[in-house]
């Protein structure tokens, strides 16, 4: 799981350990290893070091891991691809740093017979019947205990440092100080979650996903309107 400190690295991280999988995480840096380990990743590597594929591949029985989550982009996906052993699939799930050179066909193909799969949330929300499913697997997740910590918390007056800190990789940096006051683990408010997810404490809610949502805007209706959700940020009014 490439950017294994970051909002979703987080959230696929914790949900792979409560499927029973082994998680291999990557970061930017060792001031963000923390962040995933306690995530959950059995192994943090740090993806700027020139080995870490072949440690990848050495850990995952010297042939590669099974599946390969890359949020990453640029020309970090061809050494994903690398870090995959035969038959199995690399996820492309954004390009945070920057376009995607062209993947030639034999990168995936023998001997290593790899799929490459670039999933889209944007092409679930064109399909209603499909984003429900989605929606409803997640809601089942949350409801039966997955969490994910917000980055940070910022006051509505700062929004454009909020984002600049987002852009900038810096939100996970700022947790520290969030969790003294709501604790490592916070089980975020889930009361009434088929409704509305209600705050109990004055902020823009954050939802265990790590998403921010409005007060009281029906569940349905946040899910289908991506424009409600900020990512990793809440904003106190």
């Amino acid at each position: 799981v490439h950017a294994g400190a970051g909002g979703l690295g987080q959230l696929v991280t914790r949900l792979a350990k409560r499927l029973g999988a082994n998680v291999i995480a990557t970061v930017g840096s060792e001031a963000k290893a923390g962040f995933a380990y306690e995530a959950g990743a059995d192994v943090v590597l740090l993806h700027t070091s020139e080995d870490w594929v072949e440690e990848t591949r050495r850990i995952a029985d010297r042939r590669g891991v099974h599946l390969a989550v890359d949020g990453i982009g640029g020309t970090m996906l061809s050494q994903t691809l690398a870090s995959v052993r035969p038959f199995g699939m690399v996820a492309s799930l954004g390009q945070a740093a920057g376009p995607i050179p062209p993947i030639q066909i034999e990168e995936l193909t023998a001997p290593r017979a790899i799929g490459l799969s670039r999933p889209s949330v944007l092409t679930y929300a064109n399909d209603p019947e499909l984003y429900r499913q989605g929606t409803a697997a997640l809601m089942a997740e949350l409801q039966a205990g997955l969490v994910n910590p917000i980055g940070a918390e910022y006051e509505l007056k700062d929004a454009a440092r909020a984002h600049a800190d987002l852009e900038a990789g810096r939100a996970a940096q700022l947790a520290n100080a969030l969790n003294d006051r709501f604790g490592a683990a916070r089980a975020y408010p889930t009361t009434d979650i088929a409704g509305t997810l209600a705050t109990a404490d004055g902020l823009i809610h954050a939802t265990p996903t790590g998403m921010a949502q409005h007060p009281g805007l029906p569940l349905d209706a946040a899910l289908l309107e991506p424009r409600h959700w900020v990512a990793d940020i809440v904003y106190v009014p």
